[in-house]
């Protein structure tokens, strides 16, 4: 669906890119009391490709045959911009660079020309080059320093050099509106999180610390920075502070819960903590629905009140928080302990049929669409004949509904 939309897009720009060349070229030709001029070959060379599905070679064409000046700018960018986007980086990169040299441009074309050659080389992976013109683009216009200082944070980024990264953001962030600083606000406090990764590999603690505390002051929901302060407690002796640090990361995004949970568990047994009491019931609340917290409350259960204690905790788990994880975990337990497996089996039946009630039965083989119901003609795309079975699946479903019908 993606490639569709692709050759859409780029189709539809070509098509209103030779729309405004046409309107030019008459434009420019045209005057009172003269006859009409017929358009040069170069518009039918374009439009012969345009029509063969060579948009391409359209494109070449039709840069060819454009003035480069001032009125022609917005379709030299937009030519440049689809050549980087259908995979031609090295062609548009050329593009952009004539254009700067054509010197046809006032001060704000030329700054638009720069920042999508920075595009165009940072997709070229010439990140030294577009290092190197954006730092003549900060001292444009405040307009052109905002979008030199994102692509800065974006290349500082895929550089790995989070001290230039952060140096980029603190400067983008006193210029953007408050509104819009939420989500720089959580990117750079992660950049903060990668120094302190740094720092810890060099035995740096206090350093790393530092870095921490920025990164909550930037953003206090970045649960990263508790799972880091942890490590650093734990470290220096400070078990119990490690613990509370997690629990603080769990409280802000219980999700996480699968990821933190084997070093809290870590963290508690080397407090002392009676391993019976690792599950803190404070979680039950947030994490009740939760298929990792589920089978570890599980698995207590199995350790210190046996497998048919377990196997009963599973199956009202099941019932209130149906999960395949937490279905394999029941299955394996009833298989290897003889026990219940009447019961597990029903509830595994019950999970499965409500798994597969929400699962697609069919997918277009054109755009991808999802369906329960089968269209010959595709809601999606509206292609028709393109939506099949989803493999392997309608027969599993047949099984189960002749089965329920039979018994």
């Amino acid at each position: 669906m993606e490639l569709q939309n692709s050759v859409l897009f780029s189709l539809l720009m070509l098509a209103l890119l030779l729309i405004s060349w046409l309107l030019g070229y008459y434009a420019r030709f045209k005057k009172p009391a003269e006859r009409k001029l017929a358009p040069d070959m170069d518009y039918f060379v374009g439009l012969n490709y345009l029509l063969n599905d060579e948009p391409d070679d359209a494109i070449d064409v039709f840069i060819d045959a454009l003035e480069v000046n001032s009125s022609t700018f917005d379709t030299h960018l937009a030519l440049g911009k689809l050549l980087k986007r259908r995979g031609k980086v090295d062609r548009s990169i050329e593009h952009f660079q004539a254009l700067i040299a054509a010197q046809k441009f006032n001060s704000r074309q030329v700054g638009e020309i720069k920042i999508q050659l920075v595009r165009s080389y940072i997709a070229a992976g010439l990140l030294d080059r577009a290092e190197s013109l954006l730092d003549e683009l900060k001292q444009f216009n405040v307009s052109f320093r905002l979008d030199a200082l994102n692509l800065s944070v974006m290349l500082y980024q895929i550089e790995k050099d989070w001290h230039k990264a952060l140096d980029a953001a603190s400067e983008l962030l006193k210029l953007i509106p408050s509104s819009q600083r939420h989500e720089l606000q959580m990117q750079v406090s992660h950049f903060h999180c990668e120094v302190a990764e740094t720092d810890l590999k060099r035995n740096s603690s206090a350093a790393a610390r530092d870095e921490l505390k920025k990164a909550l002051n930037l953003f206090k929901g970045n649960i990263r920075v508790y799972m880091l302060l942890a490590r650093i407690e734990f470290h220096s002796g400070n078990p119990n502070e490690a613990v509370a640090a997690l629990q603080k990361a769990l409280q802000i995004d219980p999700v996480f819960f699968g990821d933190i949970y084997p070093e809290l568990r870590k963290y508690l047994i080397s407090t002392g903590r009676d391993e019976q009491n690792l599950i803190l019931p404070e979680l039950e609340e947030e994490l009740g629905e939760d298929s990792s917290y589920l089978v570890e409350r599980g698995l207590q259960k199995l350790k210190y009140e046996g497998a048919e204690a377990a196997l009963r905790y599973f199956l009202v788990s099941l019932q209130l928080a149906p999960s395949l994880v937490l279905l394999e975990r029941t299955m394996r337990l009833a298989a290897t302990s003889d026990k219940m497996q009447e019961e597990v089996l029903d509830a595994g039946l019950t999970v499965l049929n409500r798994y597969l009630d929400n699962k697609p039965r069919y997918r277009c083989e054109n755009c991808g669409f999802d369906l329960k119901n089968l269209h010959w003609a595709c809601p999606g795309c509206n292609c028709w004949g393109v939506v099949k079975p989803v493999s392997n699946l309608i027969s599993v479903n047949a099984e189960f509904q002749r089965d329920e019908h039979e018994h």
